[in-house]
């Protein structure tokens, strides 16, 4: 049997995307779907706009980055079935056709990996970060993040499946990759801040030269 699902979604300042991603998802949650959005500290109006669009809101302490937030965050979801992106994520059509249809535990899957697509100022950049496969529909409790920084998440789940059907588009501008750099040193992790430099520098080399940079 198909059940409903809650969207967990997560922004800082992004109020005009937050919005897309509430109206777009919210009509494939299904008859008991709800909305949480976790807000670290907006100061732009993406607190009021959650607390309009949004069943629940949730105020935390910016930290840089939303993964402390995480588990906190699907803990409070209603349903059984948890869909999460962040306001630089949106489903395609494709795959919110699909997204009521796999809500069903008699298939006995616990979490389904999403197929995602990195754009960079509207550029695809598949050839640095090839296939990227995120959890982010899954049975509440089968994932756990750490408080690291972008680390994978403990899955509980001995039944997993990878969904080919569409996509999430991860649309980014430079700008926005430069900030979350600048995120980076505020988390205070110096292996972290390597890999983003590298990272950054690579997406600089690719979108002006189209080639991708040795050692990438």
């Amino acid at each position: 049997m198909r059940e409903s699902i809650t969207g967990v979604f997560f922004v800082r300042n992004d109020k005009d995307r937050l919005r897309t991603l509430i109206e777009t998802v919210r009509p494939h949650l299904g008859p008991r779907g709800e909305v949480i959005v976790v807000d670290q500290s907006s100061d732009d109006g993406s607190y009021e706009v959650a607390c309009e669009l949004a069943d629940r809101t949730i105020k935390r302490t910016r930290k840089g980055y939303p993964d402390p937030d995480r588990n906190y965050g699907y803990a409070q979801a209603k349903n059984d079935w948890v869909f999460t992106c962040d306001t630089d994520e949106l489903p395609d059509e494709k795959l919110l056709t699909v997204l009521p249809k796999l809500a069903d535990k008699s298939h006995g899957v616990r979490v389904y990996w999403l197929r995602r697509q990195n754009l960079v100022d509207g550029v695809d950049i598949f050839p640095i970060l090839k296939e990227d496969w995120q959890p982010r529909l899954f049975v509440k409790g089968a994932l756990q993040y750490s408080d690291q920084m972008h680390t994978h998440p403990q899955i509980d789940g001995p039944l997993q499946m990878w969904v080919d059907t569409g996509c999430i588009v991860h649309n980014r501008t430079m700008a926005q990759i430069e900030g979350a750099s600048k995120n980076r040193a505020l988390a205070g992790d110096p292996q972290m801040q390597a890999k983003e430099a590298q990272f950054k520098q690579a997406v600089k080399s690719f979108l002006e030269t189209g080639t991708v940079m040795e050692g990438v």
